[in-house]
């Protein structure tokens, strides 16, 4: 039992590095963007709002959200390979990790680039001018760190949006999207 809770506690803590370092730098590359301004929402949003989301990825779940892009209808790649080169237990145990801990939840705008707006989220309740924001989860990278996830949530004032995961892969030292899981609207 020991040996289990060290290595948890390993894995744990392998993330937290992994994810500190690389986070920032991440959510550059990742929405780096033609848009004057970016209104993103002041603190992280949880992937998961509450512990059920994690059936969504189950292997089950990630293969009934799997399928072409709804906007173009082109096929993404293989769900096998990526089933293949991630551990979705250990994606689902750091999202249901930070959501049982509400890790610090503020995002440090100076480690962004200069497009980021910090917008808070009272503001949008109260019926800020019609605008579009985003509301971002902290990004959560595979143990190897060649894999992450990140969800998006598109919303305008009202709260209302879209919320997708979106999926990375990194090649030749760059993070390319490898697929899209749309959770839902509100």
């Amino acid at each position: 039992m020991k040996t289990i809770t060290l290595i948890f506690i390993l894995q744990v803590l392998s993330f937290s590095a992994i994810s500190q370092s690389g986070t920032y730098e991440f959510i550059n590359e990742i929405m780096e963007s033609d848009i004057d301004t970016v209104h993103l929402i002041e603190e992280f949003n949880t992937l998961f709002p509450s512990p059920e989301y994690g059936k969504y990825f189950s292997k089950e779940g990630i293969k009934e959200l799997w399928g072409p892009d709804l906007k173009t209808g082109k096929e993404w790649p293989s769900l096998q390979f990526f089933l293949d080169h991630v551990n979705l237990e250990h994606f689902v145990a750091k999202a249901d990790l930070e959501f049982a801990n509400r890790f610090p939840n503020n995002i440090d705008f100076e480690k962004l680039h200069g497009n980021f707006k910090k917008t808070s989220i009272h503001k949008l309740e109260k019926g800020y001018p019609t605008k579009s924001y985003i509301h971002i989860s902290r990004p959560f990278f595979s143990c190897d760190g060649k894999w992450a996830m990140i969800s998006i949530t598109s919303l305008i004032s009202g709260g209302s949006g879209a919320e997708t995961v979106f999926i990375y892969h990194q090649k030749e030292g760059k993070w390319v999207l490898y697929h899209k899981l749309p959770l839902y609207l509100t």
